[in-house]
Formats: C-alpha cells, sequence, structure tokens
C-alpha cells in the first residue's frame, strides 16, 4: 500500500510539472491541450447524448485556468510563452480553434481590448508613445496545407471567321447594335464570290461566342507564417521611423492545385 501511494505520488508530480514550468508558471500548451482534450471528450459525449457533470465541470475549470494563465502572460508581457501558444492554436482542428475562440480567446480579447498597447506576435506589445508600421516581408515558412470548397465561375471565349451575304451581315449587326452586340459580330472586310453564275458581295464577319460553366471545386491552400519588419516613431516626432525588430502574421496562399467535383451547366452566350 505504501508503495501504491508512492507512485501515485510520483505520477502526481509529474503531471504538475508537465503543466507548471520550473519557474512556477504555467505552461500554456498544456493548457491548451487539456482544454482540447476535454473538449473532445465532453462533444463525444454529446453526441451519444450522454450529459456528464463531471466532465462539464472539469471542461470549464480547464476554460478558466488557460483564460486566467493567458492573462497573466500578457500582464507579465511573457512573449515567447504566447508566441507557443498563438503557433499551437493555429495548428489546431477546426471544431477545438472555434471552441477555444469562444470560450477562451474572447475573454482574453475583453481584458486586452483594455490595455493601449497591441500585441504582435514575435515582437511583443507595443509601447503607447510611439506609433508602430509593417515594413517589408522577411521571410515566410509553411506551416500547413488544407483544403477548401469554393464555387467557381470559368468563362472562355471563342472567335469565328465566316462570310455571310453582305444584306444579310448588315441586318444581323444592326439587330444586334451596342457595344456588346458589336463585340460579338463584327464586320471586317468584304469580299465577291461568284454563286451559281451570279457575282454577289459577301462580308467577312468575325463572331465570339463565350461560355460560363459553374463548378464546385476543392482548392489547395497553403498557410504561411509570413515575418515582417516593425517600424516605430515616437508620438512626437512621428516622421522618425526606426526599425526596431519583426513580427509575423499568418497568411493563406492558394496554390495552384484544384479538384474539380461538380460541372455546373454550359451557356453558350
Amino acid at each position: 500500500m505504501f508503495k501504491k501511494s508512492i507512485v501515485v505520488l510520483l505520477v502526481m508530480l509529474f503531471l504538475g510539472n508537465l503543466v507548471f514550468a520550473n519557474d512556477g508558471k504555467a505552461d500554456l500548451q498544456l493548457l491548451l491541450g487539456n482544454v482540447v482534450e476535454k473538449n473532445w471528450e465532453n462533444t463525444a459525449k454529446l453526441y451519444q447524448q450522454e450529459y456528464d457533470v463531471q466532465l462539464n465541470t472539469e471542461l470549464d475549470n480547464a476554460v478558466n485556468t488557460l483564460t486566467e494563465e493567458l492573462i497573466n502572460a500578457i500582464k507579465d508581457d511573457a512573449k515567447q510563452d504566447l508566441d507557443m501558444f498563438c503557433e499551437e492554436f493555429e495548428n489546431l482542428d477546426i471544431h477545438s480553434k472555434n471552441y477555444v475562440y469562444s470560450e477562451v480567446l474572447t475573454k482574453v480579447k475583453e481584458f486586452d481590448m483594455s490595455r493601449d498597447s497591441e500585441y504582435l506576435p514575435g515582437y511583443g506589445y507595443t509601447d503607447t508613445d510611439y506609433i508602430y508600421k509593417l515594413g517589408k516581408e522577411l521571410n515566410a515558412n509553411f506551416v500547413q496545407s488544407y483544403w477548401k470548397k469554393e464555387k467557381r465561375t470559368i468563362e472562355k471565349g471563342k472567335t469565328y471567321k465566316f462570310y455571310v451575304k453582305m444584306e444579310l451581315a448588315t441586318e444581323v449587326g444592326a439587330q444586334l447594335g451596342g457595344e456588346a452586340g458589336a463585340g460579338m459580330f463584327k464586320i471586317t472586310g468584304e469580299a465577291h464570290f461568284t454563286v451559281n453564275g451570279k457575282l454577289e458581295k459577301y462580308a467577312e464577319v468575325n463572331m465570339t461566342t463565350k461560355e460560363t460553366v459553374n463548378t464546385e471545386t476543392m482548392l489547395k491552400y497553403e498557410k504561411r507564417q509570413v515575418f515582417f519588419e516593425v517600424w516605430r516613431a515616437p508620438k512626437a516626432t512621428p516622421d522618425a521611423w526606426a526599425l526596431d525588430g519583426n513580427c509575423y502574421l499568418y497568411k493563406e496562399f492558394p496554390s495552384e492545385t484544384e479538384i474539380v467535383l461538380e460541372p455546373g451547366q454550359v451557356f453558350g452566350l
């Protein structure tokens, strides 16, 4: 029994060291993982139409702890911890990301908005005595790729050249009229042909048709961590800009990889 108690105590101490670093500060990444894990467990229970009171209490406590420690990190200007949390959050699945944003980050944002300074990932909090701007892009790191369903409209035109009797060509051109019609049906010249032994006047015509295809596609996107210069200038002398570091933003870029899921109706104009 004594040995079992020692083992349990060692396990508890080990878990405690996972959540709190040597300096006593909470590990935001592990606290985030705890919230995500308990949220998935709770979601599975609800899907099975079960309500676990204890699990809900544990989830609420995990959310409150993460929120409190994030606010503490902001107060302490713990740039490295906050950056690591941001990176971990960006790698979450969409279900977990939405939950953490709704239950944790909205509360943190309320606190952050009460401060005059702004947090720039990779740089830290701005100084309220300065104004800031982003400079040139320094480099970008690939983070992940994913697929998004999109509706696309594809248009293409084709031009045909042929000859029509001059009287008919003139009549058609008059009926179409306007810039749109002129673009579709255009007389570009004239020619004379002998038909059934009779010399007749013909118009050389260019006719353009347009096809519109509506499709549903899966388009591959890449998420990248893009680094920028951070410049600042004192509010008292706003023209005295000086390079003060760098920060990063997460941006998505469409790739050239596309899969057509469902071709739509083709309209010839």
